[in-house]
């Protein structure tokens, strides 16, 4: 895993966010940039976790506000999510 997150912590059209609480991680999303030659440039939101402890506490929505400001950083025309009901 943290080489996965070096790699891609390097890339400038991705993004690799974390969230903590009492120096415990408690969320963390990962964001980038879709290249398309039939759309227009979009950010994904890849993964978006954050602990069953801490759901409804607002940090998920904190992810998502900064992947709007981000994503108009960015240029992006849109958002889209990716799902997965396992992490």
């Amino acid at each position: 895993v943290l080489q996965s997150f070096q790699q891609i912590s390097a890339l400038s059209d991705h993004a690799l966010l974390v969230s903590e609480h009492d120096d415990v991680v408690v969320g963390w999303m990962h964001l980038q940039i879709e290249h398309s030659l039939l759309q227009e440039r979009r950010t994904e939101i890849a993964a978006l976790v954050v602990d069953e402890k801490y759901r409804g506490q607002g940090v998920g929505k904190q992810f998502v506000d900064f992947s709007k400001y981000w994503a108009k950083m960015n240029r992006s025309t849109t958002i889209a999510v990716r799902t997965s009901i396992l992490r």
